[in-house]
């Protein structure tokens, strides 16, 4: 059984993406993967990755904190295998899977819900071989446009991409649900 970190998005807590991701751990749970749900920091006063500044292009207030206790955790609940992420936790999976093997260890597997390329030229981010990427995009996002997930997805080597009909949410369509299944399985 894989286990997988899960990251929540901009202004989200650990539990209502629980609550958002039913579908997607009833599909999953508990013979393929057990998903494990961790907070974002808080960042003036927002439950984020990082803030980002006004300016063009923006700067990550905390990113790097939030790296660092993604890895702490990481390492302190692991072993994982993988790291899921909604939105801006999507964001955030793509930057785990730009840090050093050594801050991640045994991470092999992203699955990006609604993602986007970072864009703080001052972050790191290309994604490592090897790293098997998944990305599900809502055909109907008008927060993160399916162009900018399909960016964020052809940054990575190992790509599979899932649409839904939805917009930005995780999916629980039967055919998304039933996509995702199938990945999971071929990376056991």
């Amino acid at each position: 059984m894989l286990r997988l970190l899960c990251l929540p998005g901009f202004r989200q807590s650990a539990q209502s993406l629980k609550v958002s991701s039913t579908s997607l751990q009833t599909a999953l749970a508990p013979e393929q993967a057990e998903l494990v749900f961790t907070e974002a920091a808080r960042i003036n006063n927002k439950q984020c990755w990082w803030d980002a500044s006004d300016s063009e292009p923006p700067a990550y207030v905390g990113v790097q904190d939030s790296l660092q206790r993604v890895s702490d955790t990481w390492n302190a609940e692991g072993p994982f295998d993988g790291v899921v992420g909604f939105s801006q936790g999507a964001a955030m999976v793509s930057l785990v899977s730009s840090c050093p093997p050594s801050d991640f260890p045994g991470l092999r597997l992203a699955v990006m819900i609604g993602g986007f390329v970072p864009r703080d030229p001052l972050v790191n981010f290309a994604p490592r071989a090897g790293v098997r990427s998944l990305h599900i995009i809502g055909s109907l996002d008008n927060i993160v446009t399916p162009e900018r997930s399909l960016a964020l997805a052809h940054s990575f080597d190992e790509r599979q991409i899932v649409e839904h009909g939805e917009g930005h949410v995780v999916p629980s369509d039967e055919v998304s649900m039933l996509a995702i299944k199938d990945w999971i399985a071929s990376s056991q």
